[in-house]
């Protein structure tokens, strides 16, 4: 420690250049200069009319942000009202916006920022004591990781100094943001953006007021909801949410959604905007469920099947249909230690929506599988689930038991444990088990408490069976001998 800051603090990097961005001219703004990065997103997809040849993973989400939006980023700060005696604990990667902005809305505030080796939810509790933090941001599923794993019952002088969390990168849920409340007593936070923009809108601190289902107000940007034609929708009217900010940045050279000068950009996001300034987000367009021609928003059928007691998270997604070619569908999360079936939850979806809305198909699931972003794939979501809980017991891929005392045994028991699944099979894929980062992370830490030894967690995403993950361990362990 030093003047009771930790030697780890980077305080005030950006100050001086903030300084001099206050005091010159639009004009003289730096305008040419600029930070590139190649931003991992999850939600863009290749132009439909390019799919004929291949297409370049960075040509898909990537911008070069110019100096005017990072020295912007400024007004981020002021919407967290941080200040120097603010310290952020980053479990984000940086390879995507929101680890990288918030990094800079720290430093420009003058604050200092603890940068975790990776979202380990097992860790956490340490980190916010080692780090004092004052301030995280976090995907949904990382919340709920740290609920089910590390917060949850938590000495308060345990959980650093914290005044606030913010999520991001995907909706939160209401039961959640609860839950996560109760557990920390400090507001949760919820904010909107794209790589393109930085962050785009941001929810008020208390005492300002907090609506729910809204990400808040503008931090900076102008925002609008534009209807097919381009015209802007009066308030509350569904359209597109539209950005315009000359901090806007750039996106790749083939982009379609590249924006001239002063014009608005398209988010591909559809939303609406209260009297007031609130944004509230109904869901990716391309999410929209079209059931016979009938428009169904994904998100108004989480918010309905959501307020049911007995649920803690819910995704409504689209499943093929030959008559009407598609159908809503939820997959739901009950809360721990409650019972709920898929009929009575599709019954109580029929009081809140019309007919046509309520989900077809209710798949009970133990987890929603996400990405390393924390972003659900509503497209894989439907086969995935249908796949995992249809398939009889007996379409197991090789249901031989191991041996106690065997590598594979002992694995077994570690995926059992890590997944909340009862039973795993010797060759099933982990990934279609519901495996994910932060699962694949924990899975990790039980091998290094063992072993002594490390499997990077990049070498599960690919797909791994319990046998090939078994082969991996034992040539591992060949070429460095464990310690203990």
């Amino acid at each position: 420690m030093s003047g009771g800051r930790p030697r780890w603090a980077v305080p005030g990097l950006f100050n001086a250049a903030e300084t001099a961005w206050r005091t010159s001219s639009a004009d003289t703004a730096p305008t040419s200069n600029f930070v590139a990065a190649r931003f991992k997103g999850g939600t863009t997809r290749p132009n439909r009319r390019r799919r004929r040849r291949q297409t370049p993973a960075a040509e898909l989400k990537a911008c070069a942000p110019t100096s005017r939006r990072v020295l912007r980023i400024s007004g981020v700060a002021a919407a967290l009202r941080l200040g120097p005696a603010d310290i952020y604990l980053n479990v984000m990667p940086f390879h995507h916006s929101t680890g990288l902005g918030m990094l800079f809305a720290t430093l420009c505030s003058g604050g200092a920022a603890f940068c975790a080796p990776g979202p380990n939810p097992e860790l956490f509790v340490a980190w916010l004591g080692e780090s004092r933090a004052t301030w995280y941001t976090a995907s949904p599923a990382m919340h709920k990781a740290l609920l089910e794993i590390g917060i949850r019952g938590a000495p308060r002088d345990a959980l650093g100094q914290l005044r606030f969390v913010r999520s991001a990168n995907a909706p939160l849920s209401p039961g959640l943001c609860a839950d996560l409340e109760a557990a920390l007593g400090v507001p949760v936070i919820q904010a909107y953006g794209l790589t393109e923009t930085g962050l785009l809108a941001c929810e008020p601190l208390p005492p300002r007021r907090r609506k729910p289902g809204s990400v808040g107000i503008s931090v900076g940007p102008e925002l609008a909801i534009l209807d097919p034609d381009g015209a802007i929708c009066p308030p509350g009217t569904i359209g597109q949410i539209a950005a315009r900010e000359p901090t806007v940045g750039r996106l790749g050279p083939h982009s379609q959604e590249r924006p001239e000068d002063g014009a608005w950009l398209r988010t591909g996001d559809e939303g609406y905007m209260d009297e007031e300034g609130y944004l509230f987000v109904v869901g990716r367009r391309e999410d929209m469920i079209n059931r016979g021609g009938q428009k169904v928003s994904p998100a108004e059928i989480e918010a309905a099947v959501g307020s049911h007691a007995d649920v803690a998270e819910v995704v409504a997604f689209s499943m093929a249909d030959e008559r009407l070619g598609e159908v809503p569908a939820a997959a739901v999360v009950p809360r721990a230690g409650r019972h709920v079936t898929s009929a009575a939850l599709r019954e109580f979806a029929r009081t809140l929506l019309t007919e046509y809305k309520v989900p077809q198909h209710v798949l009970l699931i133990d987890r929603i599988p996400t990405n390393d972003l924390g972003k659900v794939d509503r497209r894989q979501l439907a086969a995935r689930m249908l796949a995992i809980r249809t398939r009889p017991r007996s379409s197991r891929a090789n249901g031989a038991h191991p041996e106690e005392g065997t590598l594979e045994h002992w694995m077994i028991g570690i995926w059992r444990e890590v997944l909340c699944l009862e039973e795993v099979g010797l060759d099933e894929d982990l990934l279609a088990l519901g495996g994910d980062s932060i699962r694949c992370m924990m899975i990790s830490n039980r091998i290094a408490e063992r072993f002594d030894v490390w499997l990077p967690i990049a070498g599960f995403l690919g797909g791994l069976t319990v046998r090939q993950h078994c082969a991996q361990l034992r040539e591992v362990l060949m070429k460095v001998p464990p310690t203990r």
